[in-house]
């Protein structure tokens, strides 16, 4: 710690020099990244709470109430207004949640959870966590297979897990069929819809047709969705629902020296922002149903108009036409890791997966950084011929 303090002027300076280092997402050169720039309105809120720690509840039971009506609004995305859950750090904790009951639910000493190979990092951190044995299952199709998740199922099996959006090509599972699976054999569903959760519903609003993925599904007990991508809520915003409050009986705490009185909430961390709560409300209160639409709208359009820039290069693969706003492409000299590095090189920030690229085209990207991308890709490309 510094033995004397330095002024206001100095410090917004320095931070000034070192924070030009980061990218921002203004310059539309982040085209990896499942996150975006919060609405301005929510920025304000969000400014105007950032004191009130949700972590003692009892303290603040507007912020409580507020809380409620977030996950009641997002249950009713996901066709269930009686859902019940927390607004918490991220989709990293909302999946931990969600493992944290079904273990606790079912009385299995060794349980095994069934997630598809590509099933997002966090289910490998939880499984650790809480002594769970993951079960990783191909894909065929670039999407969870039934018939090999279920013939994974024994008597240790406690829960399947299926991705509605995933993380490296915006893909939905066959999530309608899982559930009758998971009925069959009477064990839990969760879905982890961080990405998709809040593109999904829309895209249905808009004339896609997309499939089930929610509530409406007999046997989906949770589901993970992420305020803080597609619904422009300040980081950090995830929200874990679970169908009803049987769910979440197991998980609850007490503690004694709360200030409030009250039991502490349902979730792996205790401090917690209510900045993200409130800002959330906000947030979703100013655009409502119609303008996340227009939101999600603008986005898919300028996701066909890169898809179709880059299906018409000739040395460019696109894995298949996008699901929703995310696009896998490859190029054709096999030189992906040279392709990216130099675009990484002209600032350019994308998402490697082994075989392809990846491109997520938020609501910070214009039809003008679209058009900077494609320039920038089509000279580099010529570079290696």
């Amino acid at each position: 710690m510094i033995r004397e303090g330095s002024s206001e002027e100095q410090i917004l300076d320095d931070l000034k020099t070192i924070l030009e280092k980061d990218t921002n997402f203004s310059s539309g050169k982040i085209l990896g990244s499942m996150c975006t720039e919060p609405h301005e309105f929510a920025k304000i809120i969000f400014n105007k709470y950032i004191e009130k720690n949700i972590g003692d509840p009892g303290l603040l039971p507007g912020t409580e109430k507020i809380e409620k009506d977030c996950i009641k609004i997002i249950g009713g995305l996901l066709n269930n207004g009686n859902a019940v859950g927390n607004v918490v750090s991220g989709g990293t904790e909302s999946n931990i949640l969600a493992l944290l009951h079904s273990r606790n639910l079912h009385n299995v000493t060794y349980p095994e959870i069934i997630v598809p190979e590509n099933v997002h990092h966090s289910f490998h951190k939880a499984a650790n966590m809480l002594g769970l044995k993951l079960i990783s299952v191909s894909y065929s199709d670039l999407k969870s297979d039934p018939t090999i998740i279920e013939e994974k199922i024994n008597t240790n099996t406690i829960m399947v897990v299926g991705t509605a959006g995933t993380t490296d090509l915006g893909l939905i599972d066959p999530i309608d069929e899982l559930s009758s699976i998971c009925m069959k054999h009477g064990i839990d569903l969760h879905v982890d819809a961080s990405f998709g959760g809040f593109v999904i519903p829309f895209l249905n609003e808009l004339g896609y047709d997309k499939p089930k993925f929610d509530f409406s599904l007999d046997a989906v007990t949770s589901i993970t969705i992420d305020p803080h991508k597609m619904g422009m809520a300040p980081i950090p915003s995830s929200c874990i629902l679970f169908r009803s409050i049987d769910n979440v009986s197991n998980l609850h705490e007490n503690v004694d020296y709360l200030a409030g009185g009250k039991p502490p909430r349902s979730t792996i961390l205790g401090t917690s922002n209510g900045a993200s709560i409130i800002s959330l409300w906000a947030v979703m209160h100013l655009l409502g149903l119609e303008g996340y639409k227009k939101v999600i709208q603008q986005c898919m359009i300028n996701t066909e108009y890169i898809y179709q820039k880059l299906d018409s290069m000739p040395n460019i693969q696109v894995i298949q036409k996008p699901s929703m706003n995310i696009i896998g492409f490859r190029d054709k000299f096999n030189k992906l890791d040279e392709l990216l590095d130099s675009l990484l090189n002209e600032g350019w920030r994308l998402s490697k997966f082994p075989n392809h690229i990846r491109l997520v085209v938020m609501p910070h990207i214009s039809r003008g950084h679209a058009d900077n991308f494609i320039l920038a890709l089509s000279n580099t490309l010529k570079s290696f011929e």
